[in-house]
């Protein structure tokens, strides 16, 4: 059976069996990836890969990904293949040893708020600067998600101090909005509506259709190299530089926690390296005072 058939039928499982629109989402573009890789190798059948090519596509994907990306794209072929598996479209299923690799919990990849600045001059002269300049900001003085800031509609911010995101596994958080967020929405909802589409959603395309998540993505990588970053940003770079800010000027990782939407607080300790470097700094400068009073 054709592996893109395979793929719309398990897509309408998760849809029939309750999964969010946006998981259902997200498995899309992962297994879209996956489906490209095997056009290109001419297996465009499901039961003509073979475990060897899998292994050969997530080596790929790992040069190319942070191992949580990568994991996560393991994890929606694994599922593909277990539900070609059980629906008898394959005899066998080759996916079955494929194993998570480790992550470490590495620091943080996060960008200054110089390079931020650099970031968001980098739109200047661009036709959408300014709705380039809103996302970035919403990114970064907001901590939001790809998925959450792809979503967001002129109704949920229009006029609102206090941003709600509707997070992973549905959870809630508000986001309290800065005066100059606030007053740049307002300035730009005003601008949209005189020159986007009829659709709600607050970021649009040069088809006037929503932006996608892809899209921002690709926006988001392009003028940070424009900018002369010398390492790649993505939306996550943007998030974790926010809770890294947070996190430097309350030093309250609970704070960080709600506000990122954690639902541990383990996974919000990647951002004690602040401390870390505050403490290492403290003691190089102590040690050239002493080097100096000798």
């Amino acid at each position: 059976m054709e592996l893109s058939l395979v793929v719309t039928d398990f897509l309408t499982n998760l849809q029939v069996n309750g999964k969010s629109a946006n998981t259902v989402y997200n498995y899309g573009l992962d297994l879209a990836h996956f489906q490209e890789y095997c056009n290109k190798i001419s297996a465009t059948a499901i039961n003509a890969v073979t475990m060897k090519q899998l292994e050969n596509y997530f080596a790929a994907t790992m040069r190319h990904h942070a191992v949580t990306t990568a994991n996560r794209k393991k994890s929606a072929v694994r599922k593909l293949f277990e539900y070609a598996f059980d629906h008898r479209y394959i005899s066998d299923n080759p996916a079955r040893l494929l194993h998570h690799d480790k992550v470490t919990r590495d620091e943080p990849m996060t960008i200054s708020v110089d390079q931020f600045r650099a970031f968001v001059d980098a739109v200047a002269q661009h036709p959408q600067g300014f709705m380039y300049r809103v996302m970035f900001n919403l990114f970064f003085n907001a901590g939001l998600r790809l998925h959450e800031l792809a979503g967001l509609t002129i109704p949920k911010v229009e006029a609102h101090t206090m941003l709600r995101i509707i997070g992973k596994g549905k959870k809630e958080r508000d986001i309290p909005l800065s005066e100059s967020t606030v007053a740049q929405l307002a300035e730009y909802i005003a601008w949209r509506r005189l020159r986007g589409p009829e659709h709600t959603y607050l970021f649009f395309s040069n088809r006037r259709t929503r932006l996608s998540e892809r899209q921002i993505e690709r926006i988001i990588v392009r003028f940070a190299r424009e900018a002369g970053i010398a390492h790649t940003v993505t939306p996550h770079t943007l998030r974790h530089s926010f809770a890294t800010e947070v996190y430097k000027a309350t030093q309250d990782l609970r704070l960080v926690q709600e506000m990122l939407g954690h639902s541990s607080i383990t996974t919000t300790q990647i951002y004690t390296h602040v401390d870390e470097e505050r403490k290492r700094a403290a003691i190089e400068k102590l040690s050239r005072t002493l080097d100096e009073s000798k």
